[in-house]
């Protein structure tokens, strides 16, 4: 695991060393030494024109940049620089996210304000809170505060045209609530602002008053907001500090406006924001080293996948890093990243992981897709005709369009990181032995391991990829290697056999005389049926591996040497005939026959000597039974010990069961599996064994075990026997 760790290091941009820099915060930054964007200036030079600013009446300052750009920040590091001037600035804050509904806006702003000038111990602030709070008392009892602006000439929708175009209701609560204020108030409101503007003007510092975060109100909270910091914008000494995503206030100002005029909520905005600066631009080497100081801590806290560092470097290099557009997107894909990466741990390659949440959190309408998506991904065939291949070349068009503006980086990432997808733009073809290579280094481009990282569950009796790789490691080491294989379920030991092949590259030197016998004697705890009608003969799995770990030597008589000392120390007669098929014997293609012809033939000879001499009691325990006699005796007449064997019930029990095959076909149009059963050697082992002796032994097995409780194979094997002897034979 050291190793990995080093080489995800070395795959960082030069310099972004994790010990350089702290984790990256999904927060804004609190001071202009923590900033690793370059806004420092920036801040600085607004800082610097509200202090040198002429604000005999006031002024309304914006910064605008995009939801996530870093805008609290900015403000963050100029509240910082205003802060470093006590004597000349007081900055009060006010975050209109926390309140709900027009009401609680004004209510809120006026107190608050207020509060924080009394709490400032200044005495011309404290002067100055009073008259507020008067002003206050006028505003506040307005359950519209557009008719409060509007009566005050404020931009925005007149009162009468807001009573005219509402009546009923609305026009009877805007009565009330200007009857209330003629009830309460005993001076004018233009009296009350006179007193307010010569208050603050007797102010000696520059009052700035920060207002965070407009853009996440609702849209007819932004103007009510707009409209109160227009309201009160022309004090003296005073600055209105705002942060908001441009287009997002422009939209909801223009709601108030006729349609047909795109111009209407700029022009509204430009009203009363006298100066405004754009966020700048983040430079894209800033967020890759933003994201590269924490993501090494992260992917080294635990079990993680191989790291190829050819494959980060494509992956990152060619499409993923152009999905980062913004500091908010790196802090939510390391937000997101540590629970991914301890759900699949070591299963799917580091470098797939890392980029395939990139794609989840930053092109999630495409990711959401994948599922669905997983053949037109992973798939090798183009399609058998021009029709085909424009379908399928579509099909992929359209699911890259649900990546939005990030569809050119996520179909660069792909040529990497779904290699097949070139076939949709090239005359491309990809090999099993690249599919192989895939699934050995668990790269999402095989769709078993793609399926495994969208489900983040492996299927029933599928080894996570830590277990295989230790039984690949120990291939050469008997002990342990008998310790891991023995702890597993019968399941979980097929799995290995599955998976072992595609890891033929990295099987130890001298590692085949152990693998083989470990392996081979465990040959009964693989299945006998197939499991559906594409299912292959389980055994076939264990004859792959075998044949991969004998070719690992490659000259013949030292090949032909393990393979002799293997056979001898197989404990069954069974794993001794798999042994011998998965070295070539019965093929009739001679490149399939790997060790020498003459010795595969003297061992084959033994093996059919140990079979005809062998007791009912040990070919009992044999799971292949039925084919060994059968291939032992071959076309030579009754076997020699027919008799005693045919007199052990256990014996003639096991034969039937040794001898059960099961089929799978599907009706035209459906897609219920149906199972036929069959004894496909049942005429063989009666002619071996005598047709009169062999049909009376079978008749009376079923009538003595008529009367015993009986499993439900044993069951189904004798009632299929039974169908035999009456001259049943299944359909062919």
């Amino acid at each position: 695991m050291a190793k990995n760790r080093e080489r995800v290091e070395t795959g960082a941009p030069e310099g972004s060393r994790a010990a350089a820099e702290p984790a990256v915060r999904d927060a804004p930054i609190e001071k202009r030494a923590d900033d690793r964007l370059g806004r420092a200036q920036f801040a600085d030079a607004i800082a610097q024109h509200i202090i040198d600013g002429n604000l005999s009446d006031g002024a309304v300052v914006a910064v605008m940049g995009p939801w996530g750009s870093g805008k609290t920040s900015v403000l963050n590091m100029v509240r910082e620089a205003l802060g470093e001037r006590p004597d000349d600035v007081e900055i009060f804050d006010f975050n209109p996210w926390y309140f709900s509904g027009t009401q609680q806006l004004v209510e809120h702003f006026f107190a608050d304000t207020a509060a924080r000038f009394t709490e400032s111990g200044d005495e011309t602030l404290t002067k100055a809170a009073g008259v507020l709070k008067r002003y206050a008392g006028v505003v506040r009892p307005a359950a519209h505060l557009s008719t409060v602006l509007g009566a005050l000439g404020v931009p925005g929708v007149s009162i009468l045209a807001e009573i005219l175009r509402k009546g009923g209701d609305a026009a009877k609560d805007a009565a009330d609530a200007l009857g209330a204020l003629a009830g309460k108030q005993t001076k004018s409101i233009g009296t009350l602002r006179h007193e307010m503007k010569e208050a603050f003007a007797k102010v000696d510092k520059r009052i700035v008053i920060v207002l965070d975060d407009l853009d996440r109100l609702r849209a007819d909270e932004i103007r009510d907001m707009v409209r109160l910091v227009r309201l009160v914008a022309d004090l003296p000494n005073t600055v209105y500090l705002l942060a908001f995503d441009r287009h997002r206030i422009e939209q909801a100002l223009a709601e108030g406006f006729d349609p047909n005029d795109k111009a209407a909520g700029r022009n509204y905005l430009e009203k009363i924001v006298e100066v405004s600066f754009d966020l700048p631009a983040t430079r894209q080497d800033d967020l890759v080293q933003m994201l590269f100081s924490a993501l090494l801590p992260i992917v080294t806290k635990g079990p993680i996948g191989e790291f190829r560092k050819r494959d980060w470097d494509n992956y990152f290099g060619l499409g993923m890093r152009y999905l980062f557009t913004s500091p908010r997107d790196v802090h939510r894909y390391l937000n997101g990243l540590p629970v991914n990466l301890r759900l699949i741990g070591d299963e799917v390659s580091l470098a797939d992981v890392l980029a395939l949440e990139a794609v989840r959190v930053l092109a999630p309408d495409y990711f959401n897709t994948l599922p669905s998506a997983i053949e037109l991904l992973t798939g090798t065939k183009r399609g058998g005709d021009q029709e085909e291949q424009d379908r399928l070349c579509k099909a992929y068009d359209a699911l890259l369009d649900l990546a939005g503006r990030h569809r050119q980086a996520i179909e660069r990432l792909n040529r990497h990181l779904f290699p097949t997808t070139q076939r949709f733009r090239r005359n491309v073809a990809f090999g099993g032995e690249q599919v192989a290579d895939w699934k050995r280094h668990r790269h999402v481009a095989h769709p078993d391991v793609l399926r495994f990282h969208l489900e983040k569950t492996l299927p029933r009796g599928v080894l996570p990829a830590r277990i295989i790789g230790q039984i690949v490691e120990n291939l050469g080491d008997e002990a342990a290697l008998v310790g891991i294989v023995d702890a597993l379920t019968a399941q979980q030991f097929e799995n290995v056999l599955d998976r072992l092949r595609s890891h033929e590259e990295d099987f130890p030197a001298g590692c085949a005389g152990v693998g083989l016998w470990v392996l081979f004697d465990r040959v009964s705890r693989i299945r006998r049926h197939t499991a559906h009608s594409f299912d292959m003969p389980p055994v076939w799995r264990l004859w792959s591996v075998g044949n991969a770990l004998l070719t690992r030597i490659e000259n013949l008589d030292e090949r032909m040497a393990v393979l002799r000392a293997v056979f001898e120390r197989l404990s069954s007669l069974t794993a001794k005939r798999a042994l011998l098929l998965t070295a070539g014997y019965e093929s009739e293609k001679e490149e399939n026959i790997i060790v020498p012809k003459e010795g595969l033939d003297a061992l084959a000879q033994e093996l059919r000597s140990k079979v005809i001499s062998s007791s009912a009691a040990q070919l009992t325990d044999e799971p292949d039974a039925a084919v060994l006699i059968r291939w032992a005796i071959g076309d030579r007449g009754e076997h020699p010990k027919a008799a005693d064997l045919l007199s052990d019930d256990k014996f003639l029990l096991s034969l039937l069961h040794s001898d059960l095959a099961e089929g799978h076909w599907h009706a035209m149009d459906e897609i219920a599996q149906n199972l036929i059963q069959s004894l496909p050697r049942w005429d063989e082992l009666a002619r071996i064994f005598g047709a009169e002796r062999w049909t009376t032994r079978v008749r009376e097995l079923i009538e003595r075990a008529s009367k015993q409780a009986l499993n439900d194979e044993t069951r189904q094997v004798l009632e299929l026997a039974g169908r035999y002897l009456t001259g049943w034979r299944p359909k062919p």
